[in-house]
This record gives structure tokens, sequence and C-alpha cells, in this order.
């Protein structure tokens, strides 16, 4: 039987935490722009998956509370919101307040919560999944009461990302989705060549990012993709499976993959990408980095 627990740390507030880039190749010297720390609203703090917050790491170990749910899997990270931390739990979602641990109020999912709740306008979106089937919802912030529930035909295990009035998923039939945020219906979807597997799609000026796995040979491939039409922007030919998400830094885009299946998985090779955000062309790679 699982028996898993959420924990929440002392943290200290300060400005934001800059990367300065050291002699990162392609890195442009800005300063990333930090999110509040009264907020963490998406898996890694924004669209563009940075990671950048603008709070330091606890000074010392000193758990604050800590909720138990035996019998349950947490799949995902938390997300943070008006004094409120959601985290999907099983087949729920559950709102606990970030002061003292309390449960604000949990929402019953269809299937089990496989995806980061994502937290856009009150509104919280996340994927369920099970082999029952695949669910994507939308959900009250405030009460925990569903909006709407709309299928989709396999696996959605990375967190969506929603722009505007329309929230995307990526599934693992090779499918990439876009769905109204009002009521769930579908505006369009677009084919990749593989499954879109466990990282999260990224979103920076009007196109959307992700890598699916590799093929027989162990080729992946990345993708960039307007978000308004679903149309292709471009797409590259990488080393190895994208299991992460990509991040968008410095006018980058940056991938990591694991290849070489003939090595085994244990030892498989490790590689970064940096792709032109805009163009696609390959501004750097690192090789060699083991599994990644």
């Amino acid at each position: 039987m699982a028996f898993l627990v959420v924990l929440m740390f002392t943290v200290t507030p300060l400005a934001a935490v800059a990367n300065d880039g050291g002699d990162t190749p392609g890195y442009d010297g800005g300063d990333r722009d930090a999110t509040d720390p009264a907020e963490w609203l998406t898996f890694k703090g924004d669209d563009e998956r940075s990671g950048v917050a603008a709070s330091e790491a606890p000074s010392v170990d000193r758990v604050l509370w800590e909720v138990q749910y035996p019998g349950n899997v947490i799949y995902s990270s938390p997300t943070v919101w008006n004094n409120s931390v959601f985290i999907g739990v099983g087949g729920t979602i559950k709102a606990i307040w970030a002061k003292n641990g309390t449960e604000r109020w949990t929402y019953n999912a269809p299937n089990p919560v496989h995806t980061s709740p994502v937290i856009h306008q009150d509104v919280i979106y996340a994927g369920c999944n099970d082999f029952q089937g695949t669910s994507a919802v939308a959900v009250d912030a405030y009460t925990g009461v569903e909006i709407w529930n709309a299928s989709i035909p396999d696996f959605c295990t990375a967190a969506p990302v929603v722009v505007g009035n329309s929230v995307y998923y990526g599934s693992q039939n090779s499918l990439l989705y876009c769905l109204k945020t009002s009521d769930g219906t579908e505006r369009w979807n677009f084919t990749a060549d593989r499954a879109i597997l466990y990282g999260s799609i990224a979103y920076s000026n009007g196109l959307l990012y992700f890598g699916i796995e590799g093929d027989s040979d162990d080729n992946g491939k990345v993708y960039a993709v307007d978000a308004n039409t679903g149309r292709e922007e471009w797409n590259q030919t990488i080393l190895g499976s994208v299991w992460s998400s990509p991040t968008v830094a410095g006018g980058d885009v940056l991938f990591s993959s694991a290849g070489d299946k003939s090595i085994g998985i244990t030892s498989r090779k490790g590689f970064v990408y940096a792709f032109n955000a805009t163009t696609g062309s390959l501004s750097w790679r690192t090789d060699d980095l083991g599994m990644v």
C-alpha cells in the first residue's frame, strides 16, 4: 500500500533569483522574470517552463505541516494560488490551506490525476488517466466544482498549458489537442510522428514547443507549433526520446533527451539541445551526459 505525504517547509522571500548563464552558449545574459513567490500556477512556474522563483530554498529543514494520504499515489507536483496548495492525489484534486495543511475541498476526478494542476483565471485544468479512459477536466479553483470534462483518446501525463481561451494537452497517441477553456470542445489537433511522453508543453511568443519519443533507430523529434492555428512552424530530429519538458530562455528553446537503446536503459547517453525558438536552427548541443 502506497503511503505518501505532502510537506510544507519555511521559505524566505527575496528578489528574483537570476540565472547569469555563465558560459552557456546561446544565453543572452538577461535575467529571467521570476514567478511571484505567493503563486506557482503551473508546472515549473510559468509557460516557458523556466522554473525560476522569487524565493530561495528553506534555510532550515523545519516542517510546518504534513498531510498523509495512505493508499493513494501522487503522480505530479503541486501548484500554489490564493493561499492554497492544489495537488492530484489518486483520483482526486485536493485544495489545501498553505498556512496549516487543512483541506479546503476535494474534487473527485473521473480517473486518477496524472498531471500537475494548472491554474488560469480562477480555473484548474488537469489530465486524468487510467486504462478505462482519459479525461481533460476544468474545475472551479474556489469551490472544487467541475466546470467541464472532455474525453481524450489516450494517456495525457504532462501538465497542460493555457493561453488566452485555449488549453493545450499532449497525449501518447501522438496528438496535441487544443481545447476551448469555456467548455472543453476541440478547436484543433496536431499529429506528431510518435507519442508525446511525459514532458509538459512550453509556450512562448505564439508558439508551442514539445518533444516526442524516439523511433526504432532512437531518433526523436522536437516541434514548434502555432498556438492559434495548429500549424507546424518547424521540427528537428534529435538523438533519443524526449522525456522531460522543454524550457524557453534567451531566444532559444532547450530540450533534453536520452538515447542509445543498444547499451541498455541504465546507461543511456543523454543530450541537451538548444534551438532558436523562432527558426528552429541549432544553437548548440551537449553530448554524453548520461541518462537525462
